[in-house]
C-alpha cells in the first residue's frame, strides 16, 4: 500500500494496524472478519458477521482534540477503506470539526453521500461511524437496504459473530 506501512501492535500480533510514514501522528486500527480455529472446541469462528470489518482510527482526540475517532464497519478492500479514514484524518489536522449526523459528498469520487453517525468502537470509546448508502442510495435505515450495508446501524459490540458472545458469557 503506497504511503502506509504494516506494523504490529504490542500484545495483539494478530491485529495489524497502519501507520502514516510522512505524519505518523494517527494510526488505522484493522480488525478483519476473518475465521480462525478455536482452540477449544478446535471449531471454525469467525471474528464478526459475514460481511463486517472493523477499521479505527487513533489518535484524534489525543493529538489532534477532536471529539471523536473514526469508524468504518463494511467488510471492503483495506486500502479503499483506509483511504477514506486517511482522508478524514488529513482534513481534521487541517483543522475541521466533524459532529454525528453530517452527510458529505465529497469524500468519494463518485460522489457518493456518506454520513457520520455517533457510535461506540470495541473498546466502548465514542466514534463517527462513516456509513455508507448501498447501490441504490439505500441509507442502512431503509427496510430495503442491502445486507451488510443495513449492519451499520447496529451498535458495534453487537456485530460481533454470537460465538464470541457466548464465550465471554462463558469466561464472566
Amino acid at each position: 500500500m503506497e504511503g502506509y506501512i504494516i506494523i504490529k501492535k504490542k500484545n495483539a500480533p494478530d491485529v495489524p494496524m497502519i501507520d502514516r510514514r510522512t505524519r505518523p501522528n494517527w494510526k488505522l486500527v484493522h480488525v478483519p472478519n476473518r475465521v480462525y480455529m478455536n482452540p477449544n472446541s478446535r471449531t471454525r469462528q469467525r471474528i464478526f458477521l459475514p460481511g463486517i470489518a472493523h477499521l479505527v482510527t487513533e489518535g484524534m482526540c489525543e493529538k489532534h482534540g477532536h471529539p471523536y475517532e473514526f469508524q468504518i464497519v463494511i467488510d471492503a478492500p483495506l486500502r479503499d477503506m483506509a483511504n477514506i479514514l486517511a482522508e478524514f484524518c488529513c482534513r481534521v489536522r487541517a483543522g475541521y470539526q466533524f459532529e454525528p449526523g453530517d452527510v458529505l459528498d465529497d469524500i468519494l469520487a463518485d460522489g457518493a453521500l456518506v454520513r457520520l453517525d455517533l457510535h461506540v468502537d470495541l473498546q466502548f470509546r465514542p466514534v463517527l461511524r462513516v456509513v455508507f448508502q448501498d447501490g441504490q442510495d439505500r441509507w442502512p435505515e431503509d427496510e430495503k437496504c442491502s445486507y451488510g450495508c443495513n449492519l451499520q446501524n447496529v451498535p458495534t459490540p453487537l456485530l460481533l459473530y454470537p460465538d464470541i458472545w457466548r464465550k465471554k458469557n462463558r469466561e464472566n
